[in-house]
């Protein structure tokens, strides 16, 4: 498959989301692939990252079937982590960094993670593994080092279609939230009725603000990388780098959720911020007044989608 991404075929043709990516940045190596704080990552040089986050699971004794656990805000490493992992077949759990210790504690050890990949500042919500079940690594120093340990040579994929990919996590509103885990090939479907759906084009871009603990942002930067565009990468909802992403980058679907809506707006009437495009914007729109969604599909020049996410499904 070396042409655009075509959901329904890889869907039904048995490939997995790591040959489905490694496909397409070898396609379009010098692309840019994440855009974040400024930094431009190539769809080669995520690939090559890639490929060092392979070999360090595996140094780390993970293997196909095992779980990874993620806590971390958004930022490139985390898809070059779900990335590697699905080389493996190895499941990404993606932690809540909003729960409460006791509550993380409960997500990690469902999972039995082999590892947990925390940020730094986020270390001390973890509790540690008194018996030894999972190692933890912490982005920053101590990962680089470890990668540039590693060879970035592209190993076999072994994963299959129906391993698991992530996991994502119910919210939780009647008792502990659930873990739902997500097939490679369930992932690349939802990125077919994503793509169709929404009318969104292969090379569309995609503002990854909402955490990607979420399947908001994980899938849809997920399915943007298999299509070939640009995940402009923010730390939540922060309204100068969205608006500066709306104004550089063709958007398929601008997430756009109920308490941000106006303040957005409010900034692009004071900037005068203009649209490069965007095809679809919004989500649960019975829960945004409706002058709120007339003016900020006025500004964008673009539908208000209502949609309700389902993370078990």
């Amino acid at each position: 498959m070396t042409g655009e991404f075509n959901g329904a075929a890889a869907a039904g043709s048995g490939l997995t989301v790591g040959e489905l990516f490694r496909t397409r940045a070898e396609v379009q190596p010098a692309d840019t692939a994440i855009e974040y704080q400024g930094r431009q990552i190539s769809y080669g040089e995520l690939l090559d990252r890639v490929a060092r986050v392979t070999a360090m699971l595996v140094a780390s004794g993970l293997r196909r079937g095992d779980r990874v656990a993620l806590l971390s805000r958004n930022r490139p490493e985390y898809v070059e982590i779900e990335l590697a992992a699905a080389n493996l077949g190895v499941i990404t759990a993606c932690l809540n960094w909003r729960l409460s210790p006791r509550e993380l504690a409960y997500c990690v050890e469902l999972v039995s993670p082999k590892l947990v990949i925390v940020e730094p500042d986020m270390a001390g919500n973890l509790a540690t593994s008194a018996n030894g079940l999972w190692q933890t690594l912490e982005i920053g120093p101590q990962y680089e080092h470890l990668l540039q340990q590693q060879n970035a040579r592209q190993a076999p994929i072994v994963a299959e279609p129906e391993d698991g990919l992530v996991i994502l996590y119910t919210s939780g509103t009647t008792g502990l939230p659930k873990g739902a885990v997500i097939s490679h090939r369930a992932m690349i479907a939802r990125s077919l009725v994503f793509s169709s759906e929404l009318c969104i084009a292969p090379r569309d871009s995609f503002v990854a603000w909402a955490p990607m603990f979420h399947m908001a942002s994980t899938d849809h930067s997920l399915s943007t990388l298999l299509r070939g565009g640009t995940v402009v990468m923010i730390d939540g909802f922060q309204t100068e780098p969205l608006m500066a992403a709306i104004e550089r980058h063709r958007i398929g679907w601008l997430v756009l959720i109920p308490g941000m809506v106006e303040a957005l707006s409010a900034g692009m009437k004071a900037q005068a911020t203009k649209a490069k495009g965007v095809r679809v914007c919004g989500a649960m729109a019975d829960l945004v007044p409706p002058h709120a969604i007339a003016e900020v599909t006025e500004l964008l020049q673009a539908p208000y989608l209502n949609s309700f996410g389902s993370t078990e499904t």
